[in-house]
């Protein structure tokens, strides 16, 4: 069985000394996200000076088989930045490092099942419904994705980016440095962005974990082979200590987002998408006021070489 730890969180990033914080009703914790306090050279080795001083996530929850408890094994992360790019590190625990599983292959030929592996998802317009993926496993096999809330996830794009992992006698690491330059992000100081550190391990009791709760409904229904349907809602609550950011926030800030989705396989090449999304933020008289809507369809095809 698959050990899998998530990290769902939203974070702010300044140019200034001063760093940004923030906290989500939902997580319980505090944050803070600082530009990096010296080099980083991306060799698996955590022991140059930027990372000193990283934003270190430490509290996980296990949702499965468990639920919101304390993970069984121990494992961090770590978040930087510098003028150039983005920097997130992990350290995994791993008991018998002999059954650590990372096969080697081409990149993006990681499926997610069978081997160690850990990467971070971003969410750089703070929307809730996209991401672009940086994944690596323990031997340093590289997958980058883009995640559509309706369509799914896309492999076909390939981004500049930089990995490397090592492998010790209690564990192994990995750091990951993503240039600015590969990413879409709004002009605005501070940034915030959504972030989610995602873990996949190999241990035997099939653990799930995350740093924040969030309460989602999710349901699909296959009619036939050809036809199915979804339908997804999620509501994600924070609240801040304005005094802490650098510009003005709200105390308080809420999101609703719902979507549904109906495919019908008209071939083995085709697919027909036809889908609704509906984005609401809540008001001051805590009423959930439409934001977005969009409505769309959508016809893939696969080629055959």
């Amino acid at each position: 069985m698959r050990a899998r730890w998530l990290i769902p969180w939203t974070v702010a990033l300044v140019a200034t000394a001063e760093p940004a914080r923030a906290q989500s009703s939902l997580a319980g914790e505090t944050f803070h996200i600082t530009r990096a306090a010296g080099p980083i050279i991306i060799d698996g080795d955590l022991s140059d000076d930027g990372w000193r001083d990283a934003t270190r996530i430490e509290k996980w929850y296990e949702i499965n088989p468990g639920d919101n408890t304390e993970p069984p094994v121990r494992n961090v992360g770590y978040l930087t930045y510098d003028d150039r790019f983005v920097y997130a590190a992990f350290e995994f625990e791993e008991p018998n490092p002999s059954a650590i599983r990372a096969p080697l292959g081409d990149h993006d030929s990681i499926d997610g099942n069978g081997q160690d592996l850990a990467g971070i998802f971003l969410d750089t317009l703070n929307t809730g419904r996209t991401a672009t993926i940086f994944l690596a496993n323990a031997r340093n096999v590289q997958y980058d994705a883009v995640l559509d809330d309706a369509t799914g996830e896309n492999q076909s794009p390939d981004y500049f980016w930089d990995s490397a992992t090592k492998i010790g006698e209690r564990g192994w690491t990995l750091e990951i440095r993503i240039p600015f330059s590969s990413l879409r992000y709004k002009t605005a100081d501070p940034q915030t962005w959504g972030i989610l550190l995602s873990v996949d391990t190999a241990l035997a009791s099939g653990e799930r974990l995350l740093t924040q709760r969030v309460s989602r409904v999710r349901g699909t229904y296959t009619f036939t082979p050809r036809t199915f349907a979804r339908i997804i809602g999620q509501y994600i609550s924070t609240t801040r200590n304005p005094s802490l950011f650098v510009s003005r926030v709200d105390s308080r800030s809420g999101t609703f987002s719902g979507s549904a989705l109906f495919a019908y396989k008209i071939n083995w090449q085709s697919v027909m998408f036809v889908g609704y999304g509906d984005e609401r933020e809540l008001a001051d008289a805590r009423r959930l006021l439409p934001s977005e809507r969009q409505f769309f369809v959508k016809l893939s095809y696969a080629f055959q070489r």
